[in-house]
């Protein structure tokens, strides 16, 4: 039990602000145009996600890139989210722009995890 204790102070631990660095303020941007992307389409859950990881990173908790490279993996995952298309009146409706949305959406994707993962593994 004493592992997982020094485990959790170590991930909720906050970052030193000094320590916000570029890379830091990088990643920040990157979730910002998400974030910017997700609401554009009215995709209100992951954009809620990403703010939270937004706040966090902000406060300098190290928690923040945790729970943004949790949002990756598994089903139901940021990885499956396609946007660009909704049923209205049991019909399905497309967006002209569907397939830009949707580049722009995984190339903002893959960077804020690369990113994440970097950071992750400097700790």
């Amino acid at each position: 039990m004493s592992w997982f204790k020094g485990w959790f102070r170590r991930s909720s631990a906050k970052i030193p602000s000094a320590e916000l660095s570029d890379r830091h303020r990088g990643l920040l941007q990157t979730i910002e145009a998400i974030i910017e992307v997700l609401r554009d389409d009215d995709e209100t859950h992951w954009a809620t996600y990403m703010d939270e990881v937004r706040s966090l990173i902000l406060q300098a908790d190290r928690r923040g890139v945790k729970k943004l490279l949790g949002a990756y993996g598994g089903m139901g995952s940021f990885n499956d989210l396609v946007l660009g298309h909704r049923m209205v009146d049991g019909e399905a409706v497309v967006r002209d722009d569907m397939a830009a949305l949707n580049d722009r959406l995984d190339a903002l994707r893959t960077s804020a995890y690369t990113q994440g993962k970097e950071l992750a593994e400097d700790r």
